[in-house]
């Protein structure tokens, strides 16, 4: 581009003369770029209004089915029962009595007394003590039965309370010990009889760990548990058992296939060994080296591999050889500072180091005893497999179809030795709790008890745990109810009949009956016609208004150069101004208002007879009653929220109370047909999408054009400023050599 010369030589203002000359071009531009700006506010405003009539349109998809009418309450006479209903439930008054509640099992444990230590020191139990410490027996056994399902519980060594807990949650309780109250307290996870649980023993060692545990307990529900162990067929009980658990034979297609991953397995193994075992002799020949030395020769040993690290590190390449000799030594030095750091601590006594030093030596035979057998099997894998002929496959099957025979046979006398010690456990607790029982129960009977009468009978009584020592359980049960004389069982205390759901919390007297009246809820249902007309009114009344606003004749969107002339308040009322008539006299916005009015004005028949709104009391308000915007507003006579018909008679609700079917019918009917002209509109065409009522497809369009016609006349406009620049910039050029040739002139001429 050129220099311009501004008027130097005429002494013109040239920017301003060029920028006059364009004006009429900028003009034109500046009219499509308001014009472009109308077109996106009225976008932006079609955009919100369509969002509310969309939002109308769903919401006329669930009033369009008399599903969404079918409302029902139901009152009950009594608190000891809640009840709803649905859209099934039948009208009219049902007779019910709570027989039970439903109920879970619950087990409070009994009070554990402190253990005492060998020193004679007393105290309380907590999570981590171990039950041997309060003189439970390993080997114990215990079984939890839940709904049918039996889980064994053994009692190990180490076994703390907390791991009991955890056991007892596993085999489908709930479990916890209060440390604070010393008990143990268990539940069945859900109500009902079935989710009921039995706590018992399997041996005499699980019985004593029971009463140690104070979770001991003559419920009925256990007690059962114990008659069928007692009568329980061993062999069979065993048999069962057997077949569930013992290992199926192998075949020499699955051998082969456990061999493949097993040499896969076992390669990667052998090789991170091999690693372990040369960084495990490192240490330990290092160790014994300089077990005696002095801290200024393990020192010098660390620095001499470091400064040979540091050698190789400063090289630009390294051989293949002086990598491996760089990784080797990385490896070393690494072992020995791990070796410095345990073993070479001043507060280490000389018995101390010994065992860390023989410590490493007995890593060292670990690892090559674990990497050679890993290698052997390693070998014969690859051996078996590598034989074409199948031979030693075959062989390794037998040999494995051998164990499993030999663990198996195991397997079935271990679980016969478990159901005979179980039986014979059973059946003691079974014959000391009815002979004790027997003589508890008998003591009533006897008119003047000797001292061993009464001393027995104390003796059964602290047996049987009536002394307070035993837990104290609670069955889990079903609630039961009678609806109308039928009877109705429920694991929960809630019960689903017939479109009614019934909840219970109490059991009704022998005498009570509790009435439970189900009917039309015609304040529901008013309430969604009342809320559908405030939905429709505030959409309609919208439109009407942005249809008949004021116009903003006048007023055009404000350019850069304008707006630097207004303040931000000045600016925002402008627009403000256009804005609220963007959609005044929209042909598209007074179709669906029109559409809109005329789908509620039309007439319906039901049963043979017509009906329209106002049949209802639901019309428009009177021509002078109500402003420009609202007169396409719905009142309903009797609204005590409209001030407009508060006085009026209540027909709508007269209406929904006395013939509600007929109501809905007609309702669901206008609906319908409100739903169906809209959706017409909702449907995608040349000119609109989907779900949108107003021509986006045609005002994207006409945006881009006016993008399109905006850079255009930028594009003129440059033009023309550069013609003109060019133009006055010769002139100069021309006016600044006639100058010169005049001075030389009048020079020449003295």
């Amino acid at each position: 581009m050129g220099i311009g010369l501004s008027g130097l030589q005429s002494g013109l203002d040239t920017d301003t003369i060029i920028n006059e000359l364009v004006k009429a071009y900028s003009i034109k531009k500046d009219n499509l770029v308001k014009e472009q700006t109308k077109l996106e506010w009225k976008q932006d405003a079609w955009k919100t209004m369509n969002s509310k009539i969309y939002s109308f349109y769903t919401g006329l998809d669930k009033m369009r089915f008399s599903t969404n009418y079918s409302l029902k309450k139901t009152t009950s006479t009594s608190s000891k029962v809640k009840v709803s209903a649905d859209s099934s439930a039948v009208n009219g008054t049902q007779t019910l009595k709570v027989k039970s509640t439903a109920a879970s099992g619950y087990l409070t444990g009994g009070k554990l007394e402190k253990i005492t230590d060998e020193n004679g020191k007393q105290s309380k139990i907590t999570g981590s003590t171990k039950l041997k410490d309060m003189g439970i027996t390993s080997g114990g056994s215990i079984s939890v039965t839940v709904n049918g399902t039996e889980k064994n519980i053994t009692i190990g060594e180490n076994t703390t309370v907390n791991n009991l807990v955890v056991a007892l949650k596993e085999a489908g309780v709930s479990a916890n010990f209060d440390e604070t109250n010393q008990r143990f307290f268990i539940s069945s996870k859900k109500s009902g009889a079935d989710a009921d649980f039995s706590l018992t023993a399997d041996n005499a060692d699980g019985f004593d760990a029971l009463k140690k545990l104070g979770l001991v307990s003559y419920s009925d529900k256990d007690m059962q548990t114990y008659r069928d162990a007692a009568n329980m067929d061993v062999d069979e009980k065993t048999q069962a058992a057997y077949e569930k658990k013992k290992t199926k034979y192998t075949t020499e297609a699955a051998e082969k296939k456990n061999l493949e991953n097993s040499v896969k397995t076992l390669t990667k193994t052998v090789a991170s060994q091999e690693k372990n075992l040369e960084y495990a002799k490192i240490k330990s020949d290092y160790a014994n080296e300089y077990f005696n030395k002095s801290m200024d020769d393990i020192k010098a040993k660390s620095d001499e591999l470091q400064a040979k690290i540091d050698e190789l590190n400063a090289k630009d390449s390294l051989s293949d050889e002086e990598k491996k000799e760089l990784s080797a030594l990385k490896t070393e030095l690494k072992a020995v500072k791990e070796v410095n750091g345990e073993l070479f601590n001043d507060t280490l006594t000389e018995e101390d180091k010994e065992k860390i030093k023989d410590g490493y030596a007995d890593d060292v035979d670990a690892i090559t005893k674990s990497l050679t057998e890993n290698k052997d099997k390693l070998e014969n894998y690859k051996d078996i497999l590598a034989d074409e002929s199948g031979v030693k496959l075959a062989a390794y099957v037998v040999d494995r179809n051998a164990e499993i025979d030999e663990k198996n046979a195991k397997l079935e006398q271990d679980l016969k030795d478990f159901y005979t010690e179980q039986k014979n456990q059973a059946t003691k607790i079974v014959d000391d709790y009815d002979n004790n029982y027997s003589i508890y129960s008998s003591y009533k009977d006897i008119d003047s008890p000797t001292a061993a009468q009464t001393a027995a009978y104390n003796a059964a009584a602290a047996a049987l745990g009536l002394d307070g020592s035993a837990a104290i359980k609670i069955a889990g049960q079903d609630a039961e109810i009678e609806l109308n004389g039928a009877t109705f069982t429920s694991s929960t205390s809630n019960f689903s009949i017939n479109g009614l759901t019934i909840s219970v919390n109490g059991v009704t007297d022998p005498e009570e009956t509790i009435s439970i009246t189900t009917e039309t809820d015609v304040d529901a249902i008013y309430d969604k016609v009342k809320e559908f007309f405030a939905t429709y009114n505030a959409l309609i009344n919208e439109m009407d208004s942005l249809y008949n606003a004021d116009s903003s004749r006048g007023y055009e969107p404000l350019t850069d150069e304008e707006k630097s002339a207004m303040n931000d308040s000045d600016i925002e009322k402008w627009e403000a101004k256009i804005k609220d008539s963007i959609l005044r006299r929209d042909s598209t916005l007074g179709s669906i208002s029109d559409l809109l009015k005329t789908s509620l004005l039309k007439s319906y028949t039901v049963n043979g007879k017509k009906y329209s709104l106002s049949s209802f009391g639901i019309k428009t308000g009177g021509y002078f009653a109500t402003s420009d915007n609202t007169k396409g507003s719905y009142h309903i006579d009797g609204d005590e929220d409209d001030e407009l018909t508060s006085g009026n008679a209540d027909k709508l609700r007269k209406a929904i109370a006395s013939d509600p079917e007929t109501f809905v019918s007609f309702f669901t009917s206008l609906t319908q047909g409100v739903y169906e002209e809209l959706d017409k509109k909702m449907k995608s065409t040349t000119l609109n999408s989907a779900y949108t009522v107003y021509h986006d497809k045609t005002m994207k369009n006409e945006y881009r054009d006016y993008s399109k016609k905006i850079s255009e006349w930028e594009d003129r406009i440059a033009a023309y400023e550069q013609k003109y620049r060019q133009q006055f910039t010769a002139m100069e050029k021309a006016l600044a050599t006639l100058n010169s040739n005049s001075s030389f002139i009048t020079s020449m001429l003295g």
